[in-house]
């Protein structure tokens, strides 16, 4: 699962992302976003209908608590999830992702990064929840090998495809990034 991800503001694709939502609705967002680490409940900068301001985390219905991530082999299945799949879809990016891994109850942390330092492009899904002034995502995640669920990464080809419900879940799993190592955090 997916624990906190980092962009590199620096990189120039990140620069334009934050030019972008600064000169759009979500501007007064944009100061919420951290410039290091983004964890669950925290603002993020998306590519949605328009470059955004999301926050992480679904909220619950039945108890406290946020759905940070679906499985992207079930989430149709889900009816919290099959609404935004079908009319919210977004990707969020990201220069690496802090993964946890929890074969038989011993955690071990994981580093997901482009190793030539391209950004990662996460497929989401967000909706606005009742008595919340910013957008909710979810990542999408996909099962590696050693039951590991990684965020489902799509290549720059495929994003305008999926951000416009060109491809179904199924068909974005299939062309998921799966080249990218996920090595351990040390």
């Amino acid at each position: 699962m997916v624990e906190k991800y980092s962009i590199d503001v620096q990189h120039p694709l990140f620069r334009e992302l934050f030019r972008d939502i600064a000169a759009g609705p979500d501007a007064r967002r944009l100061p919420l976003v951290p410039l290091e680490d983004i964890r669950p409940a925290q603002a993020a900068p998306a590519l949605a209908d328009r470059p955004r301001v999301l926050r992480w985390g679904f909220h619950r219905y039945d108890v406290s608590g946020l759905i940070l991530c679906a499985r992207g082999e079930t989430a149709c299945q889900r009816p919290m999830f099959r609404r935004p799949l079908a009319e919210s879809r977004c990707l969020l990016p990201a220069s690496r992702c802090c993964i946890w891994e929890d074969p038989s109850a011993r955690k071990t942390r994981r580093i997901l990064c482009h190793p030539h330092g391209r950004p990662l492009y996460m497929a989401g899904i967000y909706r606005i929840e009742r008595g919340q002034p910013t957008p909710c995502f979810v990542i999408l995640t996909r099962e590696a090998p050693g039951q590991l669920q990684l965020p489902l990464l799509l290549a720059p080809s495929l994003h305008q495809l999926w951000l416009q419900g060109g491809m179904d879940l199924d068909e974005a799993l299939a062309a998921a990034e799966t080249d990218i190592p996920c090595l351990p955090a040390h």
